[in-house]
């Protein structure tokens, strides 16, 4: 009986290690590169795509986001950070707002024309 690999290229991404694996072949980097743009040494680098887990994951992908562009949301989770949503205000902000929009309307207003 034989076991026959499977040899699959699509990455995924279940796991902070494999993330990291990812930003670091799309940067085009090795292990030390990734390590040294990211001001991380290179031993936690290995371990961290080896599978083990950060001991301070939102410092560690804070510093990785700086580095890379990568958002440190998804460096995190694997998934696109979530859309803010709408903005909460309080009557005296409303009130506020409302104000300035009427004066913006009728900047004219009590003005005479003269002949």
């Amino acid at each position: 009986m034989t076991t026959e690999h499977v040899y699959d290229p699509e990455p995924t991404l279940d796991s902070f290690g494999a993330r990291l694996a990812i930003i670091r072949w799309a940067k085009g980097w090795n292990t030390k590169e990734a390590a040294l743009a990211c001001r991380i040494p290179e031993a936690n680098w290995r371990e961290w795509e080896a599978g083990r887990s950060p001991r301070r994951m939102v410092e560690i992908a804070q510093a990785i986001s700086e580095s890379t562009g990568y958002s440190d949301y998804w460096i995190m989770t694997g998934v696109s950070a979530p859309e803010p949503g709408p903005k909460r205000t309080n009557a005296a902000t409303t009130r506020a707002t409302r104000r300035t929009c009427v004066q913006a309307a009728r900047p004219y207003q009590g003005l005479k024309l003269v002949a």
